[in-house]
């Protein structure tokens, strides 16, 4: 499909071209190493992270870029955030559940979104006011109108204090008799939410590079996303509920009580 914005299609065929350099290194033996939150940085990352980032400089030489792998630049209102790969646990062990992740935002608020998964061959994009699109076919979220219902994704997390909030959660939605799941990339689980294939994402932590582009998408298939307490959801700060819309009331209370039981002990 042709985009509206020249921004859009000029990010996309960035990141479509990173798809080959990322495929290179996909179920290859890979130097790795940890980052202090205990992540996975592979040679998959660095390189698509330069690739990317190199691309985005020149055709957008007065916009900011902060990269997961590190901040190219942070100054100014027009700001492009990119995850070079979401999902790396997946990348790193030969799982094709991973994705590049990129957003336009403007005065912190996402105007673009694309998240591409090259090992599927899957193209996400949003632009604000015109819609969600995969593979370049407008998507919408469910229609699940019940929690019962409802098919749940919410990754535990890596740290001692996620994982025990997130078992409560997970604990509150299976005794609603919710089907939950965790895949261990947040891109892609958003995608799924805006595409109707799942109804709710839920974490209590995450950085903007890893939700901004999906934030979008569900927002213009018309669901919704708030923070952890029901709130307008700011991209830069923790805390992450998306939902059909349908169901968000319902999700909202069980991760508040799970907050509000993890501050009682």
């Amino acid at each position: 499909m042709s985009y509206m914005r020249k921004e859009t299609q000029v990010a996309v065929r960035i990141v479509e071209d990173s798809g080959a350099e990322v495929l290179r290194f996909f179920r290859k033996s890979l130097a790795h190493n940890f980052k202090e939150d205990h992540s996975l940085l592979t040679e998959g990352d660095r390189s698509a992270h330069a690739m990317i980032t190199e691309g985005l400089t020149k055709a957008f030489p007065d916009h900011a870029i902060v990269s997961e792998e590190g901040q190219t630049r942070v100054a100014g209102n027009e700001l492009w955030v990119l995850d070079p790969i979401d999902g790396t646990s997946n990348f790193a062990t030969g799982v094709p559940h991973f994705a590049v992740s990129l957003a336009f935002v403007r005065n912190g608020i996402p105007e673009i979104g694309i998240v591409y998964a090259p090992a599927k061959g899957h193209v996400f994009v949003a632009e604000r006011g015109s819609g969600s699109f995969f593979n370049g076919a407008r998507i919408h979220v469910s229609n699940t109108g019940h929690l019962s219902a409802a098919r749940t994704l919410l990754d535990p997390g890596r740290k001692t204090e996620s994982r025990k909030i997130h078992g409560r959660i997970i604990a509150a939605l299976r005794a609603q008799g919710v089907e939950q799941e965790g895949r261990w990339c947040a891109a892609l689980d958003l995608c799924a939410v805006a595409s109707g294939e799942r109804d709710a994402f839920v974490h209590r932590g995450l950085n903007a590079w890893d939700i901004a582009a999906g934030v979008l998408l569900v927002e213009e298939a018309g669901g919704l996303v708030t923070d952890l307490q029901g709130n307008s959801k700011d991209i830069f700060q923790p805390g992450i509920i998306a939902t059909n819309g349908n169901i968000h009331a319902e999700v909202t209370r069980i991760v508040r009580e799970a907050l509000r039981y993890d501050e009682s002990d």
